[in-house]
């Protein structure tokens, strides 16, 4: 489909009109725009819902995929216009290129790449033509943020994060509300991704040496909304993954690139734990296909495998409460003496074979697994 805009100073002389082009899968349908040689308007997953249920759909506006650059003269180039359509191959395997004439006869081109059975889309942009007459850094850059998928944008909002991954170094930038805040980190960067409670998107460069910097940046002014740039030469072809899906552990894991990291499993010392947690929850789905039922076995489960802790509990708990009114007797007889009161207490406690943190260390060994849980 087409649909017009409004009219841009361009060098080229044909004026193009934005083309909609409608691409499915088995995991999404996304629509996208011709706008900057390939934006999306709409990227809704065919297995996640809203409440109202419809499809989630993830694109907060088209300001994404953008190319940014300038001429010699330092005039910004005219990129995030309509491009002109030059072929869209469909199958499993979709490939959409777009170009744009930017000087006579001198053209940049943007080519997607979509797959059936995955949420990654390959990003190749070749400016290669138009080097010598543009500036050495041009820009790759997702501006739109993401859009609020759960009934409670507060709820989803306090997940809403952006991060960049630069020498094994997870950096991130959180702003606060009516806060505006950016971050450029010079360097080789792996990856810069965004987040929303249950989604997110990555911006994977193939060459993370051909990558100068990447910028973080956050607007609190209504909700949040966050975007990355990567700065690169364009007097070669860049290529990049685009991962835009759900943060499912597994899936984000087999990408490669440590993009799992964005997940926050909780401290050090939980992590292990929260990801045996999310194995059995993973592995008990396998058999029990719904997982309100799973979370009702799982319950039962960790009952039985504390029992022996919370028996412990509630034994010394017990024993405690029998003992209770010799130690207030003692406390009556010494109360004014502390010293001597501590010391007749503690052999009181040896004679009745009662351990004070008896009732609270089982409890307190439970946390871990407690923590864990709600991080999962």
């Amino acid at each position: 489909s087409e649909r017009r805009t409004a009219p841009f100073r361009s060098r080229s002389s044909a004026q193009e009109l934005e083309k909609l082009l409608n691409i499915n899968t088995s995991l999404y349908s996304a629509t996208l725009s011709s706008v900057s040689g390939g934006s999306f308007v709409s990227f809704k997953f065919n297995q996640y819902f809203k409440k109202d249920s419809q499809f989630v759909d993830i694109i907060n506006d088209n300001k994404n995929l953008l190319i940014n650059g300038k001429d010699l003269d330092g005039i910004p180039l005219p990129l995030n216009e309509p491009w002109g359509l030059v072929s869209h191959e469909k199958g499993f395997m979709q490939k959409v290129v777009f170009k744009k004439e930017l000087f006579p006869e001198e053209y940049i081109y943007k080519t997607l790449t979509f797959y059936d059975d995955s949420y990654v889309v390959d990003v190749e942009i070749d400016m290669v033509e138009i080097s010598n007459s543009v500036y050495r850094n041009s820009e790759f850059a997702w501006g739109g943020g993401l859009s609020s998928t759960e009934e409670s944008v507060e709820d989803d909002i306090y997940y809403f994060n952006s991060y960049a991954l630069q020498g094994g170094e997870l950096e991130n930038l959180k702003v606060g509300s009516g806060d505006s805040e950016e971050a450029t980190l010079n360097g080789i960067t792996d990856w810069a991704a965004i987040r929303t409670k249950y989604f997110a998107v990555a911006i994977i460069p193939e060459d993370k040496k051909l990558i100068s910097s990447v910028t973080l940046s956050g607007n609190g002014d209504t909700t949040e909304t966050y975007g990355m740039s990567f700065v690169f030469d364009p007097i070669e072809k860049q290529s990049f993954k685009l991962y835009m899906g759900p943060l499912e552990y597994d899936r984000v894991r087999s990408l490669g690139v440590s993009l799992e990291s964005i997940m926050d499993f909780g401290w050090s010392f939980i992590r292990p734990i929260s990801k045996g947690v999310l194995f059995a929850l993973k592995k008990m789905h396998g058999v029990i296909p719904n997982y309100g039922f799973v979370l009702i076995v799982f319950a039962f489960i960790i009952k039985i495998l504390v029992y022996p802790l919370t028996k412990k509990s509630y034994q010394s708990m017990s024993a405690m409460q029998a003992v209770a009114p010799e130690v207030n007797a003692l406390k009556e007889k010494y109360k004014s003496n502390p010293t001597k009161l501590n010391q007749a207490t503690m052999e009181l406690y040896k004679k009745k074979g009662v351990n004070p943190l008896g009732g609270c260390l089982p409890m307190l060994l439970q946390m871990p697994l407690l923590f864990a849980l709600f991080q999962v």
